[in-house]
């Protein structure tokens, strides 16, 4: 049975290694219908209309865009590619 989005479905606090694997496995174990639901962020529904939507962006767009902001960070301190 899914957990509703009132009581921190899908929603994992991450500051360890170990924290950001336990909030990989909740997101595979989730239910479609919890990323179906309204993305409970007022700010944020308009861009994310769903907790999927959101879920997606920030584990897939917006890791791919900080790697990229190290990329060229690394570049300008003279590395070479990764």
């Amino acid at each position: 049975m899914p957990v509703p989005v009132s009581q921190g479905a899908a929603f994992v606090k991450m500051s360890s290694y170990g924290e950001a694997q336990a909030a990989i496995a909740a997101l595979e174990k989730a239910e479609d219908s919890v990323f179906e639901q309204q993305n409970p962020n007022e700010g944020m529904r308009q861009k994310f209309a769903t907790i999927g939507a959101m879920h997606g962006f920030y584990v897939g767009g917006q890791f791919m865009m900080h790697m990229g902001q190290m990329s060229a960070w690394r570049r300008m301190a003279g590395f070479g590619p990764a």
